[in-house]
């Protein structure tokens, strides 16, 4: 855990929360592929959730803003949530595989550049 937890913490230091996240996710995935047992999981999950009010205090506001518009894009559809409502209506609208390319909604009334 030492050996994630200092890369982490100096990017971090960056500060870039995206990357420290990542870098935490990636070894979560790679410490259930090497046999960690599930209940050690769940207390690192329950240490970080009982950590995150303490973790919010420390965040910058640019950072808090960026967390709520991710949680709720509909506060603020033209401005910073206005790409995930875009891609949440093409992903809803075309699927996985999406309708065809130019056949999509998003390319007409000129949505697309």
């Amino acid at each position: 855990m030492l050996l994630v937890a200092a890369p982490v913490v100096l990017v971090l230091r960056q500060p870039d929360l995206g990357t420290a996240i990542m870098l935490t996710m990636t070894a979560g995935v790679i410490f259930f592929l090497a046999g960690v047992r599930t209940w050690k999981f769940g207390l690192v999950i329950g240490a970080i959730l009982a950590a995150m009010p303490l973790a919010w205090t420390l965040l910058h506001g640019y950072q808090k803003k960026r967390i709520l518009t991710f949680l709720n894009p509909e506060s603020d559809p033209l401005g910073a949530g206005y790409h995930i409502m875009q891609s949440k209506i093409a992903l809803g609208s075309g699927g996985v595989f999406g309708k065809g390319y130019l056949s999509g909604t998003q390319s007409h009334l000129n949505f697309l550049a």
